[in-house]
């Protein structure tokens, strides 16, 4: 496990527009309701299970606490 953090803590909307504005892109996010992510995650799984395991890594990235501790 590589932890990367900084001084500041910052929301996945704001890592996505540094990387816009750092491209020169624009930014396209969407925003997926969490009991849809957990629903496709389900019927993914015997289709594509590396979407499956994707999409839970999202859910995990949205309910988690990401803060990273400077101590």
């Amino acid at each position: 496990v590589i932890e990367v953090g900084g001084p500041e803590n910052l929301t996945l909307n704001q890592v996505a527009e540094i990387f816009a504005g750092v491209s020169g892109r624009q930014a396209k996010k969407r925003h997926v309701p969490l009991p849809m992510m957990r629903a496709m995650s389900i019927l993914m799984r015997p289709v594509n299970p590396a979407l499956s395991r994707l999409i839970r890594l999202s859910i995990y990235m949205d309910t988690a606490n990401l803060c990273y501790d400077m101590t």
